[in-house]
């Protein structure tokens, strides 16, 4: 990778920044593309793939905290599945870990392995502890 002057070589923007180029035939075009009036980012490679997934991922995140208004972006709660979720709210009915299972269709193993989840991400000790805490965050409004 070279740097040009940036006193002497530009795309559109500002002239103070250098211009980074590993291939000077796409240099050459996109300056091309720049002198005809288009506006853009050119990214290719690995950088899309990593753009796309960023982007991907800020979609879901904003999604789920529209859902989950008690939530906030990095929070454990944020990160509750669905399942997760239902188990909660069947704890906060007052429901066994027997009767989630019959009511969610799945065993009782699967409701121990979603509520010790739960408990992990709400940093909780017991079944009263998650759903104190969900409802002081908002999780079961």
């Amino acid at each position: 990778m070279s740097a040009l002057d940036p006193r002497k070589h530009h795309l559109a923007g500002d002239r103070r920044l250098p211009l980074l180029a590993r291939n000077w035939d796409r240099v050459a075009r996109e300056a091309a593309a720049v002198a005809e009036g288009y506006r853009g980012l050119s990214i290719d490679g690995d950088a899309l793939d990593r753009l796309k997934a960023a982007i991907t991922k800020a979609v879901r995140l904003q999604a789920d905290l529209a859902a989950h208004p008690g939530a906030r972006p990095g929070d454990p709660i944020a990160a509750l599945t669905e399942a997760q979720r239902r188990v909660l709210k069947l704890l906060a009915e007052g429901l066994t870990k027997a009767e989630i299972g019959a009511e969610m269709g799945v065993g009782e193993s699967t409701v121990k392995s979603h509520t010790a989840e739960v408990y992990r991400a709400l940093r909780a000790r017991n079944a009263p502890d998650a759903v104190a805490i969900a409802l002081r965050t908002g999780l079961l409004n």
